[in-house]
């Protein structure tokens, strides 16, 4: 299959501590199976992966000193990071320590190459439930390319692509006044006019279109007030009013799994990296019509 599982390893290249923990939050949500920051595994409930560090094996005299002292301290995850030194060498150690580890980290080098001669030996050791997590400097990609060569890394470890907008680090937002509401309860709208910031007067409603079988085709946008379309739902609805809120926000996980439920509806082209779709948009007649004041 094409799907890997992916763990966030972006606190070090994020703009500050707190935008580390939040990215951790946002990257959980997005699909991520856990986090190697423990702080936002702790205040999340997010799962709490990783491995060892370099720093951590550079400490000891030797790798297998430095791999025995982290199964004590971890004797139930341990993942055991390979490639400080020689990675097929530090993989025939952690063979040798006969402890039952959950996987070893390749970090440098050909993964391609270094993933599939790590597998053969871990196999041939009978460690065929160890898994290889793989990681440095990896983005969509990178790891695509490696999942199609059929290497047999099961987890790719995300940092600074993962916290940081490499390709588009700017987000180009209009943020203006839409409508007036006086003191008789009459509505003005308002609208910008000027070229490359015409804004869309009123308040609005997404309504989203689906199919049959309840695949999204299109999102149509209109007045707050109007009925939605045939076979669509509207997607805004208020959640605080007057400063408070007026329905319980959903958990972390509701969350996350509402994101994996409105990804599995759109169209798989749509979840192609390597071709750009743009999601079809329309207007209701009674938006368009609209005499801005």
């Amino acid at each position: 299959g094409i799907e890997r599982d992916v763990i966030y390893f972006g606190t070090r290249r994020a703009h500050g501590p707190e935008a580390g923990v939040l990215a951790a939050l946002a990257a959980y949500i997005g699909g991520c199976i856990g986090t190697s920051n423990v702080y936002a595994g702790k205040k999340y409930n997010i799962p709490i992966l990783g491995t060892m560090a370099h720093s951590c094996i550079e400490a000891f005299d030797n790798e297998e000193e430095a791999f025995r002292k982290y199964y004590e301290v971890f004797p139930e995850n341990t993942i055991l990071l390979v490639d400080t030194y020689g990675t097929i060498e530090a993989v025939q150690k952690a063979i040798k320590l006969k402890k039952v580890i959950k996987g070893v980290r390749l970090d440098s080098g050909d993964l391609k190459s270094l993933s599939k001669r790590v597998r053969k030996i871990l196999d041939e050791a009978g460690l065929n439930k160890v898994k290889i997590v793989a990681s440095g400097n990896l983005n969509e990609y990178k790891i695509l390319d490696l999942v199609k060569a059929k290497t047999p890394i099961d987890l790719f470890g995300v940092g600074t692509d993962m916290v940081i907008s490499r390709d588009w680090p700017a987000l180009d937002l209009t943020y203006k006044l839409v409508q007036t509401l006086d003191a008789w309860g009459n509505i003005k709208f308002k609208a910008k006019r000027s070229l490359g910031k015409k804004t869309i007067p009123g308040r609005k409603q997404i309504f989203r279109l689906l199919n049959e079988k309840g695949h999204y085709i299109k999102d149509v946008i209109g007045l707050f007030y109007e009925r939605p379309p045939k076979n669509s739902r509207p997607l805004l609805k208020p959640i605080i009013k007057k400063g408070e809120l007026i329905e319980p926000l959903p958990s972390i996980q509701r969350i996350r799994e509402e994101v994996h439920k409105h990804l599995s509806c759109l169209p798989p082209s749509y979840l192609d990296i390597n071709t750009t779709r743009q999601f079809k948009i329309g207007f209701t007649e009674k938006i368009s019509s609209l005499r801005v004041v």
